[in-house]
């Protein structure tokens, strides 16, 4: 595969909105699911404060039988949200986030700005889209916990 061929994390990202701090689980949820991601980047205008998953809503959010909308983002978000640039080989990105043990990131573009949202099954989709006429990546036996 030559360089221009290398696939990279910003062709398997998705541009998403953000969500600010005082936004309430319900709406985080509401966004996450419009937007098919599993991670948002908590902002208030440029400024990133953090993030919020699927999996924080799930396992940190209130009781099912709490009202969601009693719940600030603020409250569940993680303050330090693991991020990627744009321009790092997907191949690359897969290895950090296993190694990580993450689903999903926030990616920025060489300037800081948050420009979308990652997701690990993604990333991988987007190798084997790549790969489908070649030997199976060492990455993919890596993931699987294969080896060859």
């Amino acid at each position: 595969m030559n360089e221009a061929e290398i696939p990279l994390t910003a062709d398997a990202m998705h541009h998403v909105q953000s969500i600010v701090p005082a936004a309430t689980v319900k709406e985080a949820a509401l966004k996450l699911r419009e937007a098919g991601v599993d991670l948002l980047p908590v902002m208030v205008g440029e400024r990133l404060l953090g993030s919020i998953s699927v999996w924080e809503l799930a396992l940190r959010g209130p009781s099912p039988r709490a009202d969601p909308s009693g719940t600030s983002v603020a409250s569940l978000m993680t303050t330090e949200p693991s991020i990627c640039g744009a321009d790092m080989p997907a191949a690359e990105a897969v290895d950090w986030m296993v190694g990580c043990g993450l689903s999903a990131a926030l990616v920025q573009d060489r300037g800081g700005h948050v420009v979308g949202a990652l997701s690990l099954i993604g990333l991988l989709s987007i190798l084997r889209d790549r790969a489908a006429d070649g030997p199976i990546p060492d990455y993919v036996y890596r993931v699987r916990g294969e080896s060859h």
